[in-house]
């Protein structure tokens, strides 16, 4: 009975705890970060792609000194500049899709909205001309991430206000509704160009590096031992009441590990060290390992049929990181006996991988 009561009241503090959660994962500029990252996903998928095939096509690749595909080689520069153009530009893909997201969930136009993350973003990050009038685009990638989510997020949020406010330029009922959105749009864009130029030309102020200077101990502490570790235990403890833990924190992980993974691609090219292990692949690649797995080779080498069919039914899903046939068929979730080893592996699994890519064990993730 006492275990019982100890039960009930440790499941009730986690469901009150991911009600906090689930708040938050639905407030509109949360959630229109989460879109709008998971909209770069494909650039990301490719641009990791021509990196590996790059990487092949280089003549020096190992001790041999010859390149892993010898057919590649005379390509080799031309690969590397399709994962400049898709790792390389992230931040400029994030500003459009961020704006479009949160345009979609204030219900203005997302055309405009996402037009207007792009032109936030230009003028925020601008740099140059220099003695050749070139345009320097260093911050187009993941070290303009975070300026990207800022002032996509204002400016459709100040043109979805203008037009509740009626400060618009308003044309005929006549006239066609894409024409009468763009003339709409006129006054909240001059007003975001004026200001993001105001701050970036005039003021000289480069808000850009200063955001990325005064995020830098967050950004940090984040790719650690313990900063992954907190992270993975709200994961695994999310998964553990039956919500999906890596969409809930979304919002948080994903600029991260996508910028830690870029910033790994470009020190690979580069052919310097790789500075980061938390990266979409190694998050993927460790907490269901530790976490998911266990259960489903027990479940698979139960004399029980039932639990040997689920077993056996759940593992091909789990190769691919689908762990909702484990986590609800089983159930684990709601299930006091399966989840606390569920949490534990999930947790110590994560601190093996990490320790592992610390001293060396296994390689740092770059794609």
């Amino acid at each position: 009975m006492n275990n019982s009561k100890s039960t009930n009241k440790l499941l009730d503090k986690m469901m009150s705890m991911a009600g906090v959660v689930g708040k938050l994962s639905h407030v509109s500029w949360i959630e229109a970060i989460q879109n709008g990252m998971i909209a770069t996903t494909a650039p990301i998928l490719i641009g990791s792609i021509f990196l590996i095939l790059s990487i092949f096509a280089q003549p020096d690749l190992g001790n041999s000194k010859t390149a892993l595909l010898p057919f590649l080689a005379p390509y080799a520069t031309q690969l590397n500049i399709v994962n400049s153009m898709t790792l390389g530009f992230v931040g400029l893909y994030a500003a459009y899709g961020i704006a479009k997201s949160y345009g979609e969930i204030l219900n203005v136009d997302t055309t405009q909205s996402g037009l207007l993350g792009l032109i936030s973003f230009f003028f925020i990050t601008y740099s140059g001309p220099d003695a050749k009038s070139m345009f320097w685009v260093t911050f187009f990638g993941t070290t303009g991430l975070f300026a990207a989510m800022i002032v996509s997020l204002l400016s459709v949020k100040l043109y979805a206000t203008f037009l509740k406010h009626n400060i618009t330029i308003k044309l005929p009922s006549s006239v066609p509704p894409k024409v009468g959105s763009t003339f709409a749009s006129l006054i909240p864009m001059t007003v975001v160009i004026v200001v993001c130029w105001s701050i970036r030309t005039l003021a000289n102020f480069n808000f850009t590096q200063w955001l990325t200077t005064a995020l830098a101990p967050v950004l940090n502490g984040s790719d650690s031992l313990w900063g992954y570790t907190l992270i993975t235990l709200l994961v695994v403890l999310l998964w553990s009441i039956g919500l999906n833990g890596p969409a809930m924190l979304g919002a948080i992980i994903t600029p991260i590990t996508t910028a830690d993974l870029v910033a790994n691609a470009a020190a690979k090219v580069a052919g310097n060290p790789l500075p980061h292990i938390w990266t979409n692949a190694f998050q993927y690649s460790f907490i269901w390992i530790g976490a998911v797995f266990p259960v489903v080779i027990w479940y698979i080498l139960s004399k029980n049929k039932g639990k040997r069919a689920l077993g056996v039914a759940a593992a091909p899903a789990l190769f691919f990181n689908i762990i909702e046939p484990t986590m609800f068929g089983s159930p684990v979730a709601m299930n006091p006996v399966l989840m606390i080893p569920f949490i534990f592996n999930g947790v110590v699994g994560c601190m093996i991988g990490y320790i592992s890519v610390m001293i060396g064990f296994v390689a740092r993730p770059f794609a």
